[in-house]
């Protein structure tokens, strides 16, 4: 157990510097390269047979052991199914589940033809996915109760309990990350998603009903989503996607209409159709915002936008928007301290219509 919470901590954290990182370029400074550091240092100790792969299945990590057991020479960039070639196209799919936020599943993979399978768990990692393979071959399905608690684990500290998304904590270490490596002004578009009349929902037909409709959005967001696209839970009815893809900004405009589009047909729920629509806030980075937590506070804006707007629709962020929301905020705030100064008053302005023949 000491080993699997020394991994979470390199898996949960590290901002990967991606394939071919150099040792030798990684500087103390540096806080990424310190925990690209951390990594190779784990990876280079581990007796478990861990490896990591980018949005394209591209290896990027991977554990010392792992050359020295595998038939054929492992080099950063080589694809997932080369080093597996028992992986077809039924696999991949579930591997693109994991890659868009679903939850980390057990697979049967060969290193060769003809050897017998090893159980290995396959979960979301930083932009990509990480596999932890058994130490034993096995022929069963579900893998050894070892690996079933540290699926189960890995996906606690990772997932909402609920909606089986991302949750906060890896959206925030995603959000950055995505930011960190980008040179595009537009290169990762945030979406903030809200679902309007949730509330009314929640105290008409009781937090059970909103409970499972939570669960079906979340279905619906994730059945949107393309390649590049990861989705996440924040809170309550709060929900993101982050988007790392080309042609920009219509890319993110044309999710941010298909997420409303879904939203359209209501869930069935008991037997009783319920409607929920959908606003979204978009921002983009670095061009709007460097840092995640900024760029989460634009997004927020364009969503506030939207809701003004009239609901069920998308906005994005612009600075106009940000001195709008803050000239509001100032006169909020005076005409409150005058109220409690007493500095408002009355003054009557007579009007009178003089006749007309004067």
């Amino acid at each position: 157990m000491r080993i699997l919470y020394r991994l979470w901590k390199w898996l949960l954290r590290p901002k990967a510097l991606g394939a071919g990182a150099n040792r030798e370029e990684l500087s103390p400074s540096n806080p990424s390269s310190i925990s690209e550091a951390r990594l190779l240092d784990f990876l280079a100790n581990t007796t478990d047979g861990v490896s990591f792969y980018d949005q394209d299945f591209g290896l990027t990590h991977y554990a010392t052991n792992l050359k020295s057991i595998h038939s054929r020479p492992l080099v950063a960039g080589v694809a997932l199914w080369e080093i597996y070639p028992n992986v077809d196209t039924e696999l991949i799919e579930k591997f693109v589940r994991v890659l868009r936020g679903g939850t980390p599943i057990n697979v049967n993979l060969q290193r060769s033809l003809g050897e017998a399978p090893r159980s290995a768990v396959v979960f979301g990692a930083a932009n990509g996915i990480g596999i932890i393979e058994s130490r034993e071959r096995e022929q069963g399905g579900r893998g050894s109760p070892e690996e079933q608690e540290r699926m189960m684990l890995l996906h606690q500290a990772t997932h909402d309990a609920l909606t089986g998304l991302q949750n906060r904590r890896r959206f925030s270490e995603n959000l950055q990350q995505a930011l960190s490596v980008v040179d595009e002004p537009n290169a990762t578009a945030l979406l903030q998603i809200d679902l309007d009349g949730f509330k009314a929902v929640n105290d008409t037909l009781g937090h059970g009903t909103g409970d499972t409709l939570l669960q079906l959005a979340a279905g619906r967001i994730r059945d949107t989503l393309q390649d590049g696209e990861l989705a996440y839970r924040l809170a309550g009815d709060e929900f993101a996607v982050i988007q790392s893809r080309t042609g920009q900004p219509a890319e993110a405009e044309r999710l941010a209409g298909a997420l409303i589009e879904a939203f359209k047909t209501p869930f069935m729920i008991n037997d009783i159709p319920v409607f929920v629509g959908a606003s979204i806030g978009i921002a983009f980075g670095p061009g709007h915002a460097t840092e995640g937590e900024q760029l989460m506070k634009a997004a927020d804006i364009a969503l506030y936008a939207a809701k003004r707007d009239g609901r069920g629709c998308a906005r994005i962020f612009n600075r106009s928007m940000q001195l709008l929301l803050e000239q509001r905020e100032n006169l909020r705030r005076s005409l409150r301290m005058a109220l409690d100064r007493n500095e408002l008053y009355l003054e009557y302005q007579p009007l009178i219509r003089a006749p007309a023949s004067v």
